[in-house]
């Protein structure tokens, strides 16, 4: 069976969740879901992930998208005859 994310505490009390790159099955960069019981933190699947500075809330499937093409485009090769 595959994960779509983890969901796990960091050592100051705070649930993030790393999404999987459905393409690469690669873990992606963590993100906080601004909760410290994880009841409350689960929740993210229903209201969206906290993202920004604003914790403006984001489907999962969005944010796992962002996060992929900006992993992407930090990864290719640049030149200048583009």
């Amino acid at each position: 069976m595959r994960w779509d994310y983890y969901l796990h505490k960091r050592k100051n009390g705070v649930y993030y969740v790393e999404f999987i790159d459905k393409a690469s099955g690669k873990k992606l960069s963590a993100r906080s879901a601004g909760e410290t019981d994880k009841v409350k933190a689960e929740l993210w699947k229903i209201n969206g992930i906290p993202t920004g500075r604003l914790g403006k809330p984001r489907p999962m499937e969005e944010a796992a998208r962002v996060e992929s093409v900006t992993r992407a485009m930090r990864k290719a090769e640049l030149n200048s005859a583009c």
